[in-house]
């Protein structure tokens, strides 16, 4: 196939393929995808018209007297500017009345449709309805089983105003997307059917920036994540099912997960071993969590060294009896892990119970496939 046209639009290709069906060329359109596909909105040279080889030469004959047809009169006399007032009165309420008549037309012609077969396997990929030269519809088959699964809705004003897909291709519509000005504006999906979504995506000039998760029988937020440029940055998500949102993950260049599960559940996984290995006073296995330049400072300001805190637990001077962590956060920064949260401590110091809550904060690198604590911090917690 050759091509002999390149269209503005879909709707101007359309016509200069009946166009030339009309003198029996066969033509067909290249180049047409569904998001370009509206008549107002430039093709920006992809739409093409394209007839066999040996029909060249006469398609091209056909097209150049039709764009002939179209080109206004070169040799048309210039508007006098000596019309005066009530002349230049007139022409403006002319061209009212013209511009009033063909809006008139457009909103009330009648609805044209068309379709294509792009594998040529006999079932229809595509339908196209527009009315007074603008878009109005189109809709696609994308998996060539015979239904419908994809919609564009458009409007004169906005060109395309929204969609709706069954990505399943179940039968049911579960995707629902607003356009504004042309570009993706927020998009909402129904994974189970329920006619409720169970996820909303926003994008700010058609690129994702936000994606909410919602829990879809109890219908709280779950989870939301932020995106950079369409990369997935970070997340919030409820992890113990309360309806808060009260962990937070991040995501790596290339997607990585770096909190929750991967590195960092390995970096929770680790705190917890060397926290039990402190309880039951193991050093050989707690000096395998700790790194040889720690800097350990305790919530009274005490501050060890690695041969200092193991020698401690060790004489049990502190006698760790149980450590509980909660609301911890986990940062990732490529092989360093930073731990934030509060534990519920409690214990003996030379030999007196003690209890309390500290806020801390944790530094740890990653070694292998486990964790040394570098630095710590505390300071007791006070719940008023």
């Amino acid at each position: 196939m050759v091509p002999v046209f390149d269209a503005e639009n879909n709707i101007e290709a359309h016509m200069i393929v009946h166009l030339l069906k009309r003198s029996g060329i066969d033509a067909r359109i290249m180049g047409e995808h569904l998001q370009g596909a509206v008549g107002e909105l430039p093709a920006h040279g992809n739409v093409r018209v394209v007839v066999d080889e040996g029909d060249v030469e006469e398609a091209r004959r056909i097209i150049s007297a039709w764009e002939s047809d179209q080109a206004p009169p070169v040799d048309a006399p210039p508007v006098s500017a000596r019309k005066g007032t009530y002349s230049g009165f007139v022409g403006l309420l002319a061209g009212a009345v013209i511009a009033s008549a063909f809006w008139l037309w457009a909103y009330n012609s009648p609805i044209e449709s068309d379709s294509a077969d792009y594998d040529g396997d006999g079932v229809i990929d595509e339908f196209y309805h527009w009315r007074g030269g603008f878009a109005t519809l189109i809709e696609g088959d994308r998996n060539g089983d015979g239904d419908i699964d994809i919609r564009y809705h458009f409007s004169r004003r906005l060109g395309i105003d929204d969609s709706e897909s069954d990505d399943d291709f179940n039968g049911t519509f579960e995707v629902q997307t607003k356009f504004r000005n042309a570009a993706l504006f927020k998009d909402s999906i129904d994974f189970n059917d329920d006619g409720l979504p169970e996820r909303t995506n926003h994008y700010v000039d058609g690129v994702l920036t936000r994606s909410e998760f919602v829990h879809p029988s109890r219908r709280y937020l779950r989870k939301e994540e932020h995106y950079e440029h369409g990369r997935l940055k970070s997340a919030r998500w409820d992890a113990d099912d309360d309806g808060e949102l009260d962990t937070t993950i991040e995501y790596g260049i290339y997607g990585e997960e770096v909190t929750g599960t991967g590195a960092g559940q390995s970096a929770l996984d680790a705190q917890a071993a060397r926290l039990q290995a402190t309880i039951d006073a193991d050093i050989e296995t707690l000096e395998t969590y700790l790194a040889d330049d720690l800097s350990y400072a305790h919530n009274t300001g005490w501050v060890e060294t690695k041969s200092e805190y193991l020698a401690t637990v060790e004489s049990e001077t502190l006698d760790y009896l149980s450590a509980e962590p909660r609301d911890v956060e986990v940062r990732i920064y490529g092989d360093i892990a930073v731990l934030t949260g509060l534990a519920d401590m409690t214990g003996l110091l030379r030999g007196e119970p003690v209890a309390l809550t500290i806020r801390f904060l944790e530094v740890s690198r990653r070694v292998g496939e486990s964790w040394q604590l570098t630095a710590w911090q505390s300071v007791r917690f006070i719940d008023d």
